[in-house]
């Protein structure tokens, strides 16, 4: 997909919300102080899995729920105790990786605090897909507990009333698993390329987009590029200290394809002197519609490229011809329309006419000559926008 307009905001700053991408993850206390935390919960659900495992014998008549449930009940919160070990986990690993860096790139601060690699990095549809069925099935265990209580134990009406909403919720998180395995089968891994990391001060930023094999054809869609300020923030105090990362974002532009993809393959195709297949292309998008607003804009385009099928064979009337009758239907749109600049699609087809026809007065075959070419503005609404970085 190749873009055909590019925006650059002009909202000013604004704080950022949603999924960023964060650099490292950081709690309220050091990283040895979590995984201290994290002992005791862990301690406590692992005897009560042993407990519902029979592992460690108890008094049966102790014992008010059936050992299945209590090994759920034990699974269920030892990983809570898990999770706040992979949190301290992956705070002591960002701190060693950030000493790392700064010992390793002593003058490059945009390279110290995240693994940033030269060449661009790959987002994986397996990541989120993952997390997602993790959730689901973590959920179902810990509702299962709940479940048992409301329609086999002695839970009676308020705690069937509470748990269906909840069991409701379980179901959405599960269907939204499946969409995201879906499209991790479907698109798998996709690749932001970078020419070079880190980009400098007034340097031009050149990003590619590498699509997985499962993107055959890509006919909409947008990219961001946000300059962002990123700092942390800290609340509380003492053991309810905890530190965020906040984004605001300084500027953004887009860049996208909104129009049928045959209508921006015509130029790709136009520009590259393949004029038959431009009028192929773009033949199949104007049959449809010809009755439409557009119908004589596309044909004009249409005659546009016949006419220079016409001249890479030598046959100087008819390409002069059809010159004539794309410029009838291409004056009944305004200067921009459809991106395209068609008051200098009208004087390049004016030039050609002259020389057309000075050639066919001669004569002779037609003097070499510039390949012609067409054009997509990007947008009138562009900006020459830096980002800096301390």
């Amino acid at each position: 997909m190749k873009p055909d307009r590019y925006e650059v905001s002009s909202d000013g700053r604004r704080r950022l919300s949603g999924f960023i991408q964060k650099r490292g993850s950081r709690m309220g206390f050091p990283a040895w102080g979590g995984f201290l935390f994290g002992i005791p919960f862990v301690t406590a659900d692992v005897l009560i899995v042993l407990v519902g495992t029979k592992v460690v014998p108890v008094d049966p008549a102790s014992v008010h729920a059936p050992y299945w449930v209590l090994t759920v009940a034990g699974v269920s919160f030892a990983l809570g105790g898990l999770m706040v070990w992979g949190m301290a986990w992956r705070q002591f690993a960002g701190d060693r990786q950030r000493r790392q860096a700064a010992r390793q790139y002593p003058n490059e601060p945009a390279l110290a605090d995240y693994h940033w690699h030269p060449g661009g990095f790959e987002v994986s549809g397996w990541d989120g897909a993952a997390k997602a069925l993790g959730l689901a099935v973590g959920l179902t265990v810990f509702f299962s507990i709940f479940n048992w209580w409301a329609f086999w134990g002695d839970g009676g009406w308020i705690v069937k009333a509470v748990v269906v909403p909840f069991d409701c919720l379980g179901l959405a998180v599960w269907w939204q698993a499946g969409r995201q395995i879906g499209s991790a089968l479907k698109f798998g891994h996709s690749r932001i390329a970078f020419t070079r990391f880190p980009y400098r001060l007034l340097e031009p930023v050149v990003i590619r987009w590498q699509p997985s094999a499962g993107i055959s054809q890509v006919n909409k869609g947008t990219s961001t590029l946000r300059c962002v300020e990123e700092w942390t923030e800290a609340r509380g105090s003492g053991k309810t200290r905890s530190v965020s990362v906040a984004h605001e974002e300084i500027w953004s532009a887009r860049t996208g394809q909104d129009y049928d993809p045959r209508y921006v393959e015509y130029f790709e195709r136009f520009n590259r002197q393949r004029f038959f297949e431009a009028h192929e292309v773009l033949e199949a998008l104007w049959l449809p519609q010809r009755q439409g607003p557009n119908g004589p804009f596309y044909k004009g385009l249409i005659q546009l490229a016949g006419a220079f099928v016409h001249w890479q064979k030598n046959r100087l009337g008819p390409a002069t011809a059809l010159l004539g009758l794309a410029r009838a239907n291409l004056r009944k749109y305004p200067a921009i329309h459809g991106r395209l600049n068609v008051a200098g699609a009208l004087a390049m087809v004016e030039e050609w006419l002259r020389w057309l026809k000075a050639a066919g007065a001669a004569g002779q075959p037609l003097a070499q000559t510039s390949p012609p070419q067409l054009r997509l503005e990007l947008s009138a609404h562009t900006k020459d926008r830096r980002c800096g970085a301390d």
